[in-house]
């Protein structure tokens, strides 16, 4: 079953640079609302609340935003409208290994959308009192709010099986 899931992950990550366009406006759009808080609100809380750091209290919001919604499940209607899925079925793969397959893509595409946010984070002077493993720990939490958010696009694209859904 792993080498399912693997084969059936690295299909969908592989189809990744093709759509960039479901992949490129949720990293930009959590960039931007990430320096646009901090710009607004930086002033107004270093004036009234001392030694409370707004950059990094708006970095989880912008990770999360940047994640929630990134989901091939897109894709996997694409399959099943082609019959791509119907072939695939007939195979000896599971239908457990098709779906935790392009959900692992799904993650693997989550946790590099976090790498640019946490990036650009301590360029900007956030400091992550954990370290590495402060940013490892969000890069995980941003890979399962991703695959929680995900099961719900995957739901409707099994249950549909319509793009419009």
């Amino acid at each position: 079953m792993v080498r399912d899931v693997t084969s059936i992950a690295g299909r969908a990550l592989r189809a990744v640079p093709r759509e960039l366009e479901t992949v490129i406006p949720p990293i930009f759009i959590a960039l931007f609302f990430f320096i646009v808080n901090i710009g607004t609100l930086q002033h107004l809380t270093e004036q009234h609340i001392r030694s409370f750091d707004i950059k990094a209290f708006m970095l989880p919001t912008a990770i999360l935003i940047g994640v929630t919604g990134v989901s091939r499940a897109g894709s996997l209607v694409l399959d099943i409208q082609d019959g791509y899925l119907d072939r695939l079925l007939l195979t000896p793969v599971s239908r457990l290994a098709i779906l935790l397959g392009h959900m692992v893509a799904d993650v693997a595409v989550a946790c590099m959308l976090t790498i640019p946010i946490l990036v650009l984070s301590v360029i900007i002077g956030v400091h992550i009192e954990a370290g590495l493993v402060g940013a490892l720990a969000f890069i995980l939490i941003a890979a399962l709010w991703s695959l929680a958010f995900a099961g719900f696009g995957y739901a409707i694209a099994l249950k549909t099986g319509n793009p419009a859904a």
